[in-house]
């Protein structure tokens, strides 16, 4: 009857070591996959930071670009009272027929 006893407790240590082992792979898994959901967390906040920075200077451009549109179109007015000022010259003087 003891060794029984004896062999029943072997038995649960036994299964007790196991626990204790997977509950430490388990804690590791978790502490790693922690590590990643930060480092992951860092990164969407690069990305988004970049996509602001992306996103302003597609603003400006689009605005540089209006205003050189706008520039151009205000040239081309100013070219042709020029004509119509002075004839058949364009702003540079040249004569065309």
């Amino acid at each position: 009857m003891l060794e029984e006893q004896l062999e029943g407790s072997r038995k649960r240590c036994e299964s007790i070591f196991a626990l204790e082992n997977e509950i430490l792979k388990h804690k590791t898994e978790i502490n790693n996959l922690q590590l990643e959901r930060e480092s992951e967390r860092v990164r969407a906040d690069e990305l988004m930071l970049e996509n602001y920075n992306l996103q302003m200077s597609a603003k400006t451009s689009l605005s540089e670009s209006r205003n050189l549109s706008q520039e151009i179109e205000a040239l081309r007015g100013s070219r042709g009272e020029t004509r119509s000022k002075f004839g058949n010259h364009d702003s540079y003087g040249f004569v065309f027929f």
